[in-house]
């Protein structure tokens, strides 16, 4: 299906392609604060030439976290292995029904139905679409994240410091096919970013009907991505992570090809969201991703096929020794400065009109492709890559 009219997308891509890029900072190591795990490295912005003890991570808006890579044998053996346990995360509910099947056959029956009487309370308590159900000491844990951020030398940009008193909407794209990103608010990694501002992560209805695969996304702050959540979150003093894309972004993802499609054009939902809030939208970009997956590529007649039989698009992609753990590789996820808008000329709840919305949508798009284009540059992996915006 054509997702906009190509002219239309490429209109986009050249009128963002013709901004300046970014300013590059000149950067200083700086010791690693105990919060994060070992094996990163912390370096800012240098402001003062003229003093060699800068050794504060506030005192500067650009700040740069980055795991090494995984070294020796057990090393990257554990690395390995905690990646592949979290990853297989949508499947860890299929072992849980094997284990109730089984009791049944056995004859204990009644055992299997003691222990789903025992799991509904937590199923059916809506969690999802209130706060979550967090679980801080698991999503920090140093030791356990660490090594899995490391398998993709994970590195994290926060380009403007932020301040804790005010909400913020993070806008992440490309969305890719798993949404490999979102371990950058893992082991401290936001905490050391952007101190103070408590937020969630949106995500996908089905992943919280699912045993096992609903309470990591629990733990890990992640609530269901309908509005009026997003909206009850944002009017209690939250910030959200959200990927506008949806899903349409996971059947953009194209390893094969030099060209990164976004489908941004036609997503202000969450710009209304945010004004309607008075939160501040932070334009956020993700490198590297997209080349963690490998990808079958069909005939179109075999799509429409699938789309006219099943109503869904078709995706056969994989990983690391056919499964879905990912390639080694490089990651980077880079946190851009707020859109400016007059916030304080919105009432709370007030509706904004079209045009704030669409100057605000067409700022965040600008502002998207000059995050990728700066920072494209700076990644292995996707230096010489084209940015199409539809």
């Amino acid at each position: 299906a054509v997702l906009s009219d190509p002219s239309t997308a490429h209109a986009l891509g050249d009128q963002f392609s013709s901004e300046p890029l970014l300013p590059t900072p000149e950067l200083i190591t700086i010791p690693t604060p105990a919060t994060l795990p070992s094996g990163f490295t912390v370096r800012k912005a240098i402001t003062d030439h003229s003093s060699t003890e800068q050794t504060q991570i506030d005192d500067t808006d650009h700040l740069e976290v980055e795991g090494s890579e995984l070294k020796g044998f057990w090393e990257r053996l554990w690395g390995t292995m905690l990646a592949c346990i979290v990853v297989h995360y949508i499947y860890w509910s299929l072992p849980l029904y094997a284990l109730l099947g089984y009791l049944v056959y056995i004859g204990y029956w009644y055992v299997s139905v003691l222990l789903v009487l025992c799991y509904l309370p937590s199923f059916l308590s809506g969690a999802q679409l209130k706060r979550g159900r967090p679980w801080d000491a698991l999503r920090r844990c140093r030791w356990f994240w660490g090594p899995v951020l490391r398998y993709n030398s994970l590195r994290v940009v926060r380009t403007h410091r932020l301040d804790p008193e005010c909400r913020y909407v993070f806008a992440l794209a490309p969305h890719n096919i798993l949404v490999l990103s979102r371990v950058a608010c893992y082991a401290g990694l936001f905490e050391t970013l952007f101190p103070g501002i408590r937020f969630r992560v949106l995500g996908a209805t089905p992943m919280f009907y699912a045993p096992g695969c609903r309470e990591l996304c629990l733990w890990l702050s992640a609530v269901d991505a309908r509005r009026s959540v997003a909206e009850r979150l944002l009017s209690e003093g939250f910030s959200l992570q959200i990927y506008p894309e949806g899903t349409r972004g996971i059947f953009l993802t194209d390893p094969d090809s030099s060209t990164t499609r976004l489908y941004l054009s036609r997503r202000k939902g969450f710009i209304r969201l945010a004004l309607r809030q008075r939160a501040q939208v932070v334009p956020c970009v993700v490198l590297g991703e997209k080349y963690v997956y490998r990808r079958a590529h069909f005939s179109e007649s075999v799509k429409r096929f699938f789309y006219e039989k099943f109503s869904m698009p078709m995706l056969l992609f994989w990983g690391r020794f056919g499964t879905l753990l990912p390639l080694p590789g490089h990651m980077t996820v880079v946190y851009g400065k707020p859109i400016e808008v007059d916030l304080d000329s919105l009432a709370p709840g007030e509706e904004p009109s079209d045009e704030l919305v669409h100057r605000v949508h067409v700022e965040y798009m600008r502002e998207t492709a000059r995050l990728y284009r700066t920072y494209q540059k700076q990644h292995p992996s996707t230096y010489d890559e084209t940015l199409v915006i539809e």
